[in-house]
């Protein structure tokens, strides 16, 4: 029978420690976890053992619950839940099936953080029953592990796609910067943007999309909307062009490297340098190029308060431009491929509206 707790009657919250990033290497053998869903790099040490939840208490990812399997370093954007009373895996399922009690919990707008004496007064409804808990969390993990599979065929197909592009084209990699590459600003028109002034309320709540990097993410395609919208009027106080449709959009600021392609004409902020397609390019073959070189185009960035790439330095970086007709070929496997993986995102969003179902069930 489920009863309500208070999280410091089930468990210590420690924080974890910062390490020096610089000794951080591959080769070492325990991940680095400092708050976001995956390890940040591997250290030598660890100060955390194996089956270990924790709660991210700061940053982009507050609020974000985690349970970690290894050994690791715990970092201190992180709450470590030590010594509790349930089995580990359960609280885990517990705390996710509380996701939106965790974030209510966050305070400060630029840079969330939860408190530890919030995060230790927040209501829980657990059952003591290990039996009811082994149980539960059997019926979770079932639903999880295929999750967990569905999402390895997403990375399989886009393992596939970058494996035909090098196949059919020789290299990924724009760091090599070979001879006979063109610089982007000889085979596009490159398109920036701004934001119009938020103090005059006739710039805003138009009819002309406006799209900004927060709304993009790494399995971004086509765009055929966006959050908000502008005005005619809007866009014309900062001279906005509107960007045609199959335009490619590279976000250059915080962060660098989010791409898409526009399924609508549309204007964006200043967080891009986008590329107006011409004769000579794909917009889908440019779309994969720049998604799977974001460590390169990071390293073009430069800036004190955070990297940015500048428009001079992005026309002149050079890409491969091979025949027009393989690179529309690439593009239909592309789309074929995307069809496939729209059915498994589709599959992947029902197992996951069936697990927070299942969750919700048991803990609400």
């Amino acid at each position: 029978m489920l009863k309500t707790y208070k999280m410091h009657e089930i468990c210590l919250l420690e924080k974890g420690k910062q390490i020096d990033t610089t000794l951080l290497n591959d080769s070492n053998t325990y991940q680095y976890i400092n708050g976001g869903i995956n390890a940040s790099g591997y250290y030598d040490k660890y100060n955390t053992d194996e089956n270990t939840v924790i709660v991210s208490e700061g940053g982009a990812s507050c609020g974000y619950v985690n349970y970690v399997t290894e050994k690791f370093w715990c970092g201190c954007h992180c709450y470590k839940l030590i010594n509790p009373k349930v089995t580990p895996k359960y609280l885990y399922y517990a705390l996710k099936g509380n996701q939106n009690s965790i974030m209510e919990l966050r305070t400060g707008a630029a840079m969330p953080n939860i408190k530890k004496s919030s995060f230790n007064d927040m209501n829980i409804k657990l059952d003591d029953d290990k039996n009811v808990q082994a149980t539960i969390i059997s019926s979770l993990d079932s639903i999880q592990t295929l999750i967990d599979s569905k999402n390895s065929q997403l990375k399989q197909l886009d393992e596939l796609v970058k494996s035909r592009f090098i196949e059919m084209f020789d290299t990924i990699d724009m760091s090599e910067e070979r001879k006979d590459w063109v610089e982007l600003e000889k085979i596009s028109k490159i398109y920036s943007g701004t934001t119009p002034s938020t103090k005059d309320e006739e710039n805003w709540n138009g009819d002309i999309p406006w799209i900004t990097p927060a709304e993009m993410n790494k399995d971004t395609f086509y765009i055929t909307d966006t959050v908000r919208k502008i005005t005619e009027k809007g866009r014309k106080s900062k001279s906005l062009e509107m960007m045609p449709t199959n335009t490619v959009l590279l976000s250059t600021r915080a962060p660098i490297g989010k791409v898409g392609i526009t399924g609508v004409p549309m204007t964006c902020n200043q967080g891009f340098k986008n590329f107006g397609c011409g004769d000579k390019l794909n917009p889908i073959y440019l779309y994969i190029l720049l998604k799977e070189n974001t460590e390169y185009l990071n390293s073009l960035g430069s800036g004190t308060t955070f990297l940015e790439i500048s428009k001079s330095k992005i026309a002149k970086t050079k890409i491969p431009v091979p025949p027009i007709e393989l690179q529309n070929t690439f593009a239909e496997f592309v789309k074929q491929v995307d069809k496939s993986k729209f059915i498994v995102q589709k599959q992947i969003e029902d197992l996951q509206e069936l697990l927070d179902s299942k969750m919700d069930e048991y803990f609400g």
